[in-house]
């Protein structure tokens, strides 16, 4: 989503917000807030913890009531999942986690299999953070296998992604190219790229993965994905992202080949 996207998001998620309260109206308010939450995470991650620590306030009083339904407990089990990033930046990793672990079990009970593994690379995600390299790595494979097992090839994108960047990370770059390879044929067999946010996110992973030895191999399928949503810039920086892992794992050797197609 980009800023000027967020930004109206935001607007009609205070507009919603505003006329809840005004009604009394304390489901409408809690999803208000995750709405805010969401479109305030990468652009203003204090502010989306504000939003998303009221929403909890809610939701958590909202599934605690004795006629609580699924959806209720639903949007409690998004906002602690959806709080993970914002509380990192606040620097509340141990809280993160145990929220999110929180939120796979609220999934788990629901019965709601993409949002558990969604859950479960996002403890990843924060076993990455903590420095717990091999806890991490066995999370994101258990979210893969999730994943592969229910078909969801958006879930299978999250999981190497999570992969390939934690590998060069802790430099072991064999299997990072064992992965990057199993991604390269995913991703240009996935059905999932249907609209341009989509292909936008998709080009600009596999531009971070065309280290030197099978940039040729690929050149072309990036280029005309790129050119499809005109965007030059996501060319330029994940080039300069994948020469960097190529310089950290095979010297300077053919960096020149990836600076001249710029």
């Amino acid at each position: 989503m980009s800023r000027l996207d967020s930004e109206n998001a935001r607007a009609r998620s205070e507009e919603a917000l505003a006329l809840a309260r005004k009604l009394g109206d304390r489901r409408t308010e809690a999803r208000s807030l995750w709405s805010l939450l969401l479109t305030s995470t990468w652009f203003d991650p204090p502010q989306a913890l504000e939003y998303g620590e009221s929403g909890l306030v809610i939701a958590r009083e909202l599934a605690a009531q004795p006629d609580a339904s699924n959806d209720d407990l639903e949007l409690l089990a998004l906002i602690l999942l959806d709080l993970s990033f914002p509380l990192i930046n606040a620097g509340k990793i141990k809280l993160a986690r145990e929220r999110t672990v929180e939120a796979k079990g609220l999934f788990e009970e629901l019965g709601n299999m993409p949002m558990v593994s969604t859950a479960t690379q996002r403890i990843g995600a924060i076993y990455k953070v903590e420095g717990r390299y091999d806890q991490a790595i066995e999370t994101y494979n258990q979210s893969i296998a999730m994943d592969r097992s229910m078909g969801n090839e958006g879930g299978l994108i999250g999981g190497h992604i999570g992969l390939l960047e934690l590998y060069p990370q802790i430099g072991d770059f064999a299997n990072f190219f064992e992965a990057k390879l199993r991604f390269i044929k995913q991703w240009l067999n996935c059905t999932y790229v249907h609209n341009l946010g989509q292909l936008r996110q998709n080009c600009s992973v596999i531009f971070s993965l065309m280290v030197v030895q099978h940039w040729d191999q690929h050149e072309d399928n990036v280029y005309r994905q790129a050119f499809k949503v005109g965007w030059r810039q996501i060319q330029l920086q994940q080039g300069y992202r994948c020469g960097d892992v190529s310089i950290q794992c095979r010297g300077f050797e053919g960096i020149c080949h990836i600076g001249s197609t710029y």
